[in-house]
């Protein structure tokens, strides 16, 4: 999607992650201004090349989308092949569920991926998606993680 698209729909792709947070449990996690942050960061990513978000439409309304990141964090920005993907916002409104829609948009978020020459991508899955990634080729990795 062009940047001058993106930004038209900038406000309903936020309005969507905040939707996924909450019905994961998880808004309670999320600073005050969140909103704002995640706006403002995307913007900014967007205009980079560094972000994108693919979405679906149904009579107009985005019913589900799926976002790609270009990342360099740390450790993996001193690799010879510095940055890799990351794959996250993958949401499809329930009403919208068990269509395939999530692999369609996964599938172009991996396409985009390719064209940027990163042959790298991450991502964090629920439990029930799993599955889904598997079968697109994804493996769980050596990263563990403890909440303090």
């Amino acid at each position: 999607m062009e940047l001058m698209e993106l930004k038209k729909y900038l406000d309903q792709i936020v309005d969507l992650k905040m939707a996924m947070f909450r019905e994961a449990g998880r808004i309670h996690l999320l600073a005050d201004d969140a909103r704002e942050i995640v706006k403002r960061t995307y913007q900014q990513m967007y205009e980079e090349d560094k972000a994108s978000h693919f979405l679906e439409f149904d009579r107009n309304e985005i019913i589900a989308m799926a976002g790609v990141f270009i990342k360099e964090d740390l450790p993996y920005c001193y690799y010879k092949g510095h940055a890799y993907g990351f794959i996250g916002d993958v949401y499809v409104r329930p009403d919208f569920r068990k269509r395939g829609i999530a692999t369609l948009l996964s599938q172009s978020c991996l396409d985009w991926f390719r064209k940027k020459n990163i042959t790298v991508v991450r991502l964090l899955s629920t439990e029930a998606a799993k599955p889904v990634y598997e079968k697109m080729g994804f493996k769980p990795t050596d990263e563990m993680m403890l909440n303090l």
